[in-house]
């Protein structure tokens, strides 16, 4: 359970980094090609907002749907008895 829980927190750092970096990045990418400093802050804000809404999309959906499925599913192996 410990070395499960290691790698958990490793994977979550790695994702964290990479999504709290990956801004920095593209910003000084997008401003060296060109791109003007209002359409990369909106473009920036676009993508913040979209994170946020998917969150809460893919908890809700995962909370109603996927949950109570594995649930209905162990419940049925409890009456069979497996």
């Amino acid at each position: 359970m410990r070395r499960v829980f290691g790698r958990f927190c490793i994977m979550q750092a790695a994702y964290w980094s990479f999504y709290a970096s990956l801004p920095g990045y593209i910003t000084a990418y997008m401003l060296d090609q060109g791109m003007s400093a209002a359409t990369l802050g909106i473009l920036l804000a676009l993508q913040m907002g979209a994170a946020f809404l998917g969150s809460i999309f893919w908890g809700h959906l995962t909370e109603h749907t996927i949950i109570q499925f594995l649930y209905s599913i162990s419940y049925i192996f409890r009456i069979m008895g497996i």
